[in-house]
């Protein structure tokens, strides 16, 4: 009798394809026993780098955190950042958020400002034709849509602080350099 290198499924005499599996016949070779079949490995998740961050909570005591998440909640809410980065200093659970919430403020301020600087321009040079009325407000509408990508990371943020972990946002988190035993 034969079996199926691959599934180690019988096999009758004269098939050309494994009727489990359906892998060509010509490996096959003839055994007494029939082998085991191999269990497919288990599908691997797809990784979501929204979610899928670098966590650092470990690297905090639950007191230092339970202390601190007030004022790590506030390090994502704009310009309150400062507030956090004065009166929690001395925490390094709110110096994570706060580094955190800094750049995302830093960069939402940057995005506001050239956006106003562009859509000023835009208004400028199109808004005389009605055509250009009309791609001017999408222009528009596209970035203020851009701009809601701000929103849902200080969003997640404010969820992170509020839970108690320390886990980076995506792509603010790639703005600090890492030790060679955390990569």
């Amino acid at each position: 009798m034969a079996f199926c290198n691959k599934c180690g499924a019988p096999l009758d005499e004269g098939v050309k394809f494994c009727k489990t599996c359906g892998t060509p016949v010509g490996g096959a070779q003839p055994s007494e026993r029939a082998a085991q079949p191999q269990a497919a490995a288990p599908a691997q998740p797809k990784k979501n780098f929204i979610t899928d961050t670098p966590d650092h909570t470990a690297a905090f005591t639950a007191d230092e955190i339970a202390k601190g998440k007030g004022l790590s909640i506030l390090s994502y809410i704009w310009f309150l950042v400062l507030i956090p980065a004065f009166a929690g200093r001395d925490s390094r659970y709110v110096r994570f958020h706060v580094k955190q919430g800094l750049v995302l403020s830093m960069a939402t301020s940057a995005y506001l400002y050239v956006q106003k600087i562009l859509l000023d321009l835009l208004r400028l040079i199109l808004w005389n034709f009605i055509v250009f009325k009309i791609l001017y407000v999408f222009i528009a509408v596209c970035l203020w849509i851009v701009f809601t990508a701000f929103i849902a990371l200080m969003v997640l943020g404010i969820i992170y602080a509020a839970k108690g972990k320390a886990k980076e946002l995506p792509i603010i988190g790639l703005c600090f350099p890492r030790k060679k035993d955390e990569q």
